[in-house]
């Protein structure tokens, strides 16, 4: 039975993958001999290419993604805002699996928004597992912060949780919001 869910963001929170820059397409070029052939980044799986870029992983979020595996009642979950594109997927998690980084759930975006979709998980994920009184909630996103902090505060308030706590991910380092 779970009594605490925590989830974690995948760009930028346990992995350090590429952001669409010209150095990054650059890369690409010098890999592929062409120029990189799409419009979009996110939602292309060759932005996770590991034939090109490094996708290293955090040390300090994979860290702590250990303690929490390790805790008996503790649901871990991936909730990443890439699409549930079956090569996204599978992208993400030949990544992970490289680096033998587990989790319990691996949660894409299944349509709309980013945050928006992440609300709408997380509120699934205390539906489906009515037991859990506390959320730990791991993201790099600045502009979705306060979103997810005044969300997390409404389950407390409402009293759906007991406790939610937030942490801004920022240059490797989870700061509590």
């Amino acid at each position: 039975m779970y009594l605490k869910i925590a989830i974690f963001d995948f760009d930028s929170t346990l992995i350090n993958t590429p952001r669409e820059t010209q150095d990054n397409k650059d890369k690409w070029f010098d890999y592929y001999g062409k120029e990189w052939p799409y419009i979009g980044w996110w939602g292309r799986p060759e932005s996770l290419d590991t034939d090109v870029f490094e996708n290293e992983p955090n040390p300090k979020i994979v860290s702590l993604l250990e303690g929490f595996n390790s805790e008996e009642n503790t649901l871990t979950v991936l909730l990443t805002g890439r699409r549930q594109k079956e090569k996204i997927i599978d992208s993400v998690k030949k990544i992970l699996n490289q680096h033998n980084i587990k989790l319990d759930e691996y949660l894409f975006n299944y349509g709309g928004e980013t945050s928006d979709n992440k609300v709408e998980q997380i509120n699934n994920l205390l539906d489906e597992y009515p037991m859990v009184n506390e959320v730990v909630f791991y993201d790099d996103r600045t502009e979705h912060i306060s979103k997810f902090v005044n969300f997390g505060e409404e389950l407390v308030n409402n009293g759906k949780i007991k406790q939610f706590n937030m942490y801004h991910v920022v240059d490797g380092e989870p700061k509590i919001k």
